[in-house]
């Protein structure tokens, strides 16, 4: 039985519903236009396929914030990282992201990338994961919880997702399946 990821993929012709980039099932993740965290159902009028970047990086956004990070985009929406590639970016610029999306300054990049998670709870998390040094997280799912526990797990599952999303665009964090890597900067441990 198909699942709703390949039911959204099949009906998008196999391409990110954002960006149009052709999209492997593996690179892919169901976005919930209106997200579960502002009362939004798995309902097939709520749901689309994309590429993970976007959906983390629209973390619990509402619907406008969404819709106003896609018509603030320069020529032809992008997501941050394209689906084929996802490589890591530099913490201090994101000049492969801008070389790959022409359409994207790298400080326009930065912007979009944090727009979804608070940026003053994404400085609490980095310094967080600063202090844990050697005991950081290693397994995505294990920093998903530490995230929550953080903020004294009162985050919804979109916010959590956002955090890591905005982790990882700006080049803190780097996983390979399931493997979790990190590029802190020296301030931070």
């Amino acid at each position: 039985m198909a699942t709703l990821l390949d039911r959204l993929l099949f009906a998008q012709g196999n391409k990110c519903f954002f960006c149009r980039r052709p999209l492997a099932t593996g690179e892919a993740s169901v976005e919930h236009l209106l997200g579960r965290s502002h009362g939004g159902t798995s309902a097939d009028a709520n749901v689309v396929a994309c590429c993970r970047s976007v959906n983390a990086l629209f973390g619990a956004m509402t619907v406008k914030e969404k819709l106003r990070v896609v018509l603030e985009q320069d020529g032809p929406f992008r997501c941050p990282v394209p689906a084929a590639q996802p490589a890591p970016v530099a913490a201090s610029s994101l000049p492969g992201v801008a070389g790959r999306h022409p359409a994207v300054r790298p400080a326009d990049q930065r912007a979009i990338v944090t727009a979804g998670a608070d940026r003053a709870r994404l400085d609490a998390l980095i310094e967080n994961l600063g202090r844990r040094g050697a005991s950081r997280p290693r397994k995505l799912a294990t920093l998903a919880s530490t995230v929550n526990a953080t903020f004294g797990k009162q985050l919804s599952e979109d916010e959590v997702q956002s955090l890591v999303g905005a982790l990882r665009a700006e080049g803190l964090v780097h996983v390979n399946g399931e493997a979790v890597t990190y590029s802190l900067p020296a301030t931070h441990g």
